[in-house]
């Protein structure tokens, strides 16, 4: 404008333009009628085909000049003025035109019309001034985000538009755009010659969107606050704010919401990872959410532009229409002052992303095809984090592993794991905190402070804050996922120091079990219990639950009714009696369990320290355990004897449990503080599911048995006169660590990851050996003597357990209902080996199902069982009905 300015009489320009919009709005006609008026002339001049090569050249040159004055003409279309009116069918007209030309000169196909050259072109995926009746969604880029606006005259439009910078439609590339739609107007030649249409031509994001639909599960709930905010009403949120760490699902999620909201929605996608973290750059970016009616704003990684988050809360909202959407998706949780502000207490809805249900994970990998003999070990590491699980697949995939051995996970899944949820560290300090609560069941200032010194209050600060650590009344713990793949690194790169770490964790939970309050006791014992997780039948014997699920408190007399009643539902009537005997004259000893945030008592336990002789006459327990202790070694003056008695939790009644972790976390912390020990007693029903951990804790069963409520009771004992409870846990650890160093304390190089070793059964089988057994034994189900001469009768489950060979495979058949999908297998399974039928054939058409399909659900029914049985063949657990 000053150049044309000076080459004129000063001030001609602005006396008749007096400003850019108004000289827009007269030039911006004119080199339209210039560009549609060369359709023509081109045609007298050139070859048809030639002519419309140009002319496409011109047309990108003059889309250059429109982007150019896009701010501009966004400002005229604000005024009220609309420079584009008639501009689309003066264009659709001149190549109209030109492509009549090229048909009748036989070089351009005559199914290319002059709308499907327009939507290819980049100047058709611009927004224009606005919606228009009749408009329907298309996807199209900005250089910051993905825009779904309102395109009415295009009948086909690309995947993704045009994402091209300004000035690279005169580079080399722009060149062969210009080139490449003129060959595809004139169609190959071989097309031509055999008169056959060209093959529809499929996007890859169809591909890639289709791929993901089919492996997305879950999030019933977060899709549910979707649809609810996008149907309306008083009460529905403007702003969802959904929040996870790194991997857990948000960006699947907004993807999953931009597909639901797409029919009747104008969506528009930012990505924090490409907008600059400045309100206008943000501004620019949505801008079409605040044009169009009904907008769904998708915010996405949002944790890359958080220093807007004050700016977005209390300006950018704020001005947005009444009827648009939002929906924040970033690792950290809205700031305080979000809710602290009475205003945004019924417009924002936050949604804490967490892992994928156990069936969830199942059926993804399901329909991601994996191996079922792969799935526990794959589930077992991921805990239902959906990058772990798509690292785990990816990994599993890419090893043809025998059967026989175990998946682990590598190198190459936990590195990019820890990368993207841990993200860069602010240093090797932090990264030694985070690996310190890798180990640690629950993790305090105090005990950070032992492993890391003085460090400890601005590294707990920093880390308590992260996304990826959850936090409890008792202290902070990682994500299941993050832990084992910290743990797991952290062994890989430095065994040494991992050892190190560990021995000085030890050290210092012993310590702190030694002084530590009553009311403190079970945090430090379930630490020091969670750092033997993989060792004997640990993992089978504990739940290892979310801290702070569960509140253990003394006993208080208001609590007997309680008690009392659970008893009674829990183990029957008749044991009422020796337990009000014992609320009344040892109530110190009993604990009552209680669900976090409910006043009743759950469960209740009893850690016993009779006197001499007591509870003879009340308890049968009390009488068995003084009768053992009468014949195989009486008190000396000043020793006592103690018995874990009433487990009782009616809901799993003496299973493992959040409830009964605390029991046994109690017994083992009074055990090791307790002196002038005797005898320890704990009483167990006798159905054989504790006896393989009792051994392990060097618990021997008594032979006597012992009635209660109608059921038998095992009593378990230990003599502690020639080593007191501290010395043998040394001595256990000694047994289960693969290294000692000089000074006594013990490694873990193998400890978490090592499998239990099966006790040897009088008659080993290995795994190929078993399973031809097992498929023998299901064949003869309904022929005793055939079953007799099985070689499982002789296997653990049935010698250990004193369970018979038909007992033990009716529950492995009733036990397929419990996994995910169940019901058939289960179906199938019953009918096959228990009941009968005279053919295959017959019992798909008893069960009303295709012949393949049954086939297909017995395949899955005989693989679980058989995979069940073995599991409970090395554990040596018995195998009890669901």
């Amino acid at each position: 404008m000053r150049r044309m300015n000076r080459s004129s009489v000063p001030g001609t320009l602005y006396r008749n333009f007096p400003s850019r919009e108004v000289l827009i709005e007269a030039a911006y006609p004119n080199e339209l009628a210039k560009l549609c008026d060369a359709a023509p002339e081109l045609l007298a001049t050139l070859p048809p085909r030639d002519a419309l090569r140009e002319w496409m050249g011109r047309f990108i040159d003059y889309a250059t000049a429109k982007l150019g004055m896009a701010d501009a003409l966004r400002s005229l279309v604000a005024t009220g003025v609309n420079p584009y009116a008639q501009s689309h069918e003066l264009i659709l007209t001149a190549l109209t035109s030109l492509l009549d030309a090229g048909v009748e000169a036989g070089t351009v196909r005559d199914d290319i019309r002059a709308t499907d050259m327009f939507a290819a072109s980049p100047a058709s995926h611009w927004p224009r001034a606005g919606p228009s009746s009749g408009s329907r969604p298309s996807v199209s880029s900005t250089s910051h985000s993905t825009v779904s606006v309102p395109v009415t005259e295009c009948s086909r439009v690309p995947a993704f538009g045009w994402t091209g910078r300004p000035d690279s439609l005169h580079s080399p590339g722009a060149r062969d755009v210009r080139h490449d739609a003129v060959t595809e107007a004139a169609g190959p030649a071989g097309y031509e010659r055999h008169g056959m249409e060209a093959p529809p031509r499929g996007r890859i994001a169809d591909r890639i969107s289709a791929a993901n639909e089919q492996v997305f599960v879950g999030r019933e709930t977060e899709l549910l606050l979707l649809r609810e905010a996008l149907a309306g009403g008083p009460d529905a949120p403007s702003v969802l704010w959904v929040h996870g760490p790194g991997g857990i699902g948000k960006s699947a999620l907004i993807r999953q919401y931009a597909k639901e909201a797409a029919a009747d929605r104008t969506v528009v996608h930012i990505d924090g990872r490409v907008v600059p973290a400045a309100p206008q750059a943000f501004e620019t970016a949505a801008e079409t959410a605040v044009r169009a009616p009904r907008a769904l704003l998708l915010i996405d990684t949002f944790e890359y532009c958080q220093s807007l988050e004050g700016w977005l809360r209390d300006e950018f909202l704020p001005g947005l229409p009444a009827d648009t959407l939002v929906v924040v998706a970033g690792r950290h949780a809205p700031d305080v002052r979000w809710s602290a502000d009475p205003g945004w207490a019924d417009v924002l809805k936050v949604i804490a992303l967490g892992d994928l249900g156990a069936d969830e994970a199942a059926t993804f990998l399901e329909k991601r095809g994996v191996d079922p003999a792969r799935r526990d070990a794959l589930l077992a590491f991921a805990c239902g984090h959906p990058l772990a699980l798509v690292l785990a697949v990816h990994a599993s995939a890419g090893h043809d592993l025998p059967a026989s051995r175990p998946w682990e996970p590598t190198a190459e899944i936990v590195a990019p794991l820890l990368r993207n949820i841990l993200g860069e560290l602010p240093g090797p300090r932090h990264r030694l905190a985070l690996e310190v609560c890798a180990q640690a069941h629950l993790t305090t200032e105090t005990l950070l402070r032992a492993m890391v010194g003085d460090d400890a209050p601005e590294l707990f600060a920093w880390m308590r804050e992260q996304p990826y650590i959850d936090r409890c009344t008792e202290g902070v713990f990682p994500h299941d996922a993050v832990r084992e793949a910290l743990a797991a690194d952290l062994k890989w790169r430095d065994p040494e120091r991992f050892d190190q770490l560990y021995r000085r964790l030890h050290r210092h939970l012993v310590e702190r079990i030694g002084s530590a309050s009553r009311g403190r006791l079970l945090p430090y014992v379930g630490s020091l219990q969670f750092l033997y997780r993989g060792a004997g039948h640990m993992a089978q014997s504990h739940a290892w639950y979310t801290p702070g699920l569960v509140e253990d408190h003394p006993y208080d007399p208001a609590d007997e009714a309680d008690v009392l009643a659970l008893a009674e539902r829990g183990e029957g009537a008749d044991t009422t009696g020796p337990l009000r005997y014992w609320l009344e004259n040892r109530p110190q000893d009993f604990r009552v369990q209680r669900l976090r945030g409910t006043s009743p008592a759950t469960a209740f336990s009893a850690w016993l320290r009779p006197e001499p002789s007591q509870g003879r006459e009340h308890d049968p327990v009390a009488e068995a355990a003084w009768e053992h202790v009468d014949v195989h070694g009486p008190l000396a003056p000043g020793e006592h004897i103690v018995v874990g008695r009433f487990h009782v939790y009616p809901r799993q009644y003496q299973r493992p449990s959040p409830v009964m972790d605390l029991m046994l976390w109690r017994m083992l912390g009074e055990l090791l503080r307790d002196t002038d020990l005797a005898w320890s007693f704990i009483v167990l029903r006798d159905d054989g599911f504790w006896d393989a951990h009792m051994n392990f804790c060097d618990m021997a069963p008594l032979d006597r048995l012992v009635m209660v409520g109608g059921h038998p009771y095992r009593l378990f004992a230990h003599d502690w006169r020639d080593m007191s409870p501290r010395d043998w846990l040394a001595e256990k650890q000694r047994t289960l660590l693969t290294d000692t160093d000089d000074d006594g304390d013990f490694t873990v190089t193998t400890l978490t990851d090592r499998p239990s070793a099966p006790v040897p059964s009088a008659h080993a089988m290995s795994k190929p050996e078993f399973t031809v057994a097992v498929r023998s034994a299901l064949r003869d189900l309904r022929r005793p003597q055939a079953l007799e001469a099985n070689p499982l009768r002789h296997s653990r489950l049935i010698v250990d357990h004193g369970m018979t060979l038909r007992e033990v495979l009716s529950n492995a058949v009733a036990g397929l209902v419990t996994a995910r999908g169940g019901d058939k297998a289960h179906q199938v399974a019953t009918l096959a080996f228990l009941e009968g039928a005279p053919t295959q054939e017959a019992a798909a058409r008893r069960l009303q199902m295709p012949y393949s399909t049954y086939r297909r659900h017995l395949t899955t029914a005989i693989s679980r069982i058989e995979e069940r049985l073995w599991q409970h063949e090395q554990t040596g657990l018995p195998l009890l009905p669901p």
